[in-house]
């Protein structure tokens, strides 16, 4: 299944501490390829897809999703919200159009994991040099953050 990610919906991506500035947010290398681990895009998760209604506990449920996935989620880390639609807007707009970003609804499971992840998407467009201009404008487009583990 790879279909968009509806505008008006939310994903999350989890950025480690050393991703975060002094004030908690993410930084854009929150937001940037791990190119040599051979990354073509960002993973995230489709919040509404969770199942359940309010933030907090989409939260809740994603990090239950992490601790199937044996994902260690250090106390230092967060979850950071982008609304699709405003985050593709973001890059497109403040690159004049040169950079297109996507949200796809992509799902985890057997028999390539060992685990469920059904609310997996990922973010493609994204270039792979280390300072781009759309990991920036992703990272500014961020309306929320949530700690990692309760």
């Amino acid at each position: 299944m790879s279909d968009p990610v509806p505008d008006d919906h939310h994903v999350a991506r989890h950025c480690p501490k050393s991703k975060l500035d002094e004030d908690g947010w993410p930084r854009p290398t929150a937001f940037m390829l791990k190119v040599d681990r051979g990354e073509k895009s960002l993973s995230t998760n489709w919040l509404e897809h969770l199942g359940v209604s309010e933030r907090s506990d989409q939260i809740a449920e994603l990090r239950e999703v992490y601790k199937r996935k044996t994902y260690t989620i250090r106390p230092t880390s967060k979850f950071a919200v982008l609304q699709v639609g405003q985050t593709i807007e973001n890059v497109s707009s403040n690159t004049n159009g040169k950079h297109r970003i996507s949200v796809i609804h992509e799902p985890e499971g057997p028999p390539e994991f060992d685990y469920e992840d059904p609310s997996h998407s990922c973010i493609y467009g994204v270039p792979p040099e280390d300072d781009n201009e759309v990991s920036k404008y992703i990272a500014d487009s961020v309306i929320e953050r949530h700690d990692g583990r309760e």
